[in-house]
C-alpha cells in the first residue's frame, strides 16, 4: 500500500471533564468496512478504510471494544477484541492498524489542551505496514522526527507559520510534501 502515515493537527476542543472521549480510525488497508462494537452495542457502523470518527463521549471506566466486518456485529468474526479502561477527562484515539491478518488496536492518549499562542500541535502516527521508517521534517527545514518505524506515535508543537511538512523514507527526504491542517497518505 502507499504510505498512509497520519498527520493531524489536534485541534479538537478541550475535554470538558466528567467524560472520556474516544475517536476511532480505520487504518487497516486490506480490511473491509467494519462495525465498532462497544460493550456489546454498535457504536459505529460500516466504517470504511481511512475514516476518522468524531469523538464519542462516554463515562470513564472499563470497556470492551470489538471490531467486526460491517453487518456482522452480532456474530463476528471479531478482528479486534480488546478491553480498555478510559479515564474521565481524557481523550483517546484508537487506531485499527496493520494488515487484517496482523491487525491490532493502537490506543493513543490525545493532548487537546490549547498550545501556546502562535503554535499548533501536530500528531504523527506511522500507519503504513509496508513502508520503511520515515522522517518528518519541515519543508526546507530540520528533521523533527527521525527514523519513525511502523506504529510510531509522536506529538510535536510547531509555529503556525511552519505548516508544510515532508514525510520521507528515513534519511532520504524525497517522498512527499503536504500543506493542510489534516494530513494523510
Amino acid at each position: 500500500t502507499p504510505l498512509n502515515a497520519l498527520l493531524s493537527v489536534d485541534n479538537a476542543t478541550v475535554n470538558p471533564g466528567g467524560v472520556a472521549r474516544l475517536r476511532v480510525v480505520h487504518n487497516s488497508p486490506d480490511a473491509p468496512n467494519v462495525d465498532v462494537i462497544v460493550n456489546g452495542g454498535v457504536a459505529l457502523a460500516n466504517v470504511p478504510f481511512g475514516a476518522i470518527s468524531d469523538y464519542l463521549s462516554v463515562p470513564g471506566g472499563p470497556y470492551n471494544v470489538k471490531v467486526s466486518p460491517a453487518g456482522a456485529s452480532d456474530t463476528g468474526p471479531y478482528v479486534i477484541d480488546a478491553d480498555v479502561v478510559l479515564t474521565a477527562g481524557t481523550d483517546y484515539t484508537v487506531i485499527a492498524s496493520d494488515v487484517l491478518a496482523e491487525i491490532y488496536p493502537a490506543v493513543l492518549v490525545d493532548d487537546n489542551s490549547t498550545p501556546a499562542a502562535g503554535n499548533s500541535r501536530v500528531r504523527f502516527f506511522h500507519g503504513s505496514p509496508d513502508a520503511p521508517a520515515v522522517d518528518i521534517a519541515l519543508v526546507d527545514g530540520p528533521v523533527l522526527i527521525a527514523g519513525a518505524p511502523f506504529g510510531a506515535d509522536a506529538t510535536i508543537t510547531v509555529s503556525r507559520r511552519e505548516s508544510r511538512f515532508d514525510v520521507a523514507a528515513w534519511r532520504s527526504r524525497s517522498m512527499s510534501s503536504f500543506r493542510d491542517e489534516s494530513f494523510s497518505m
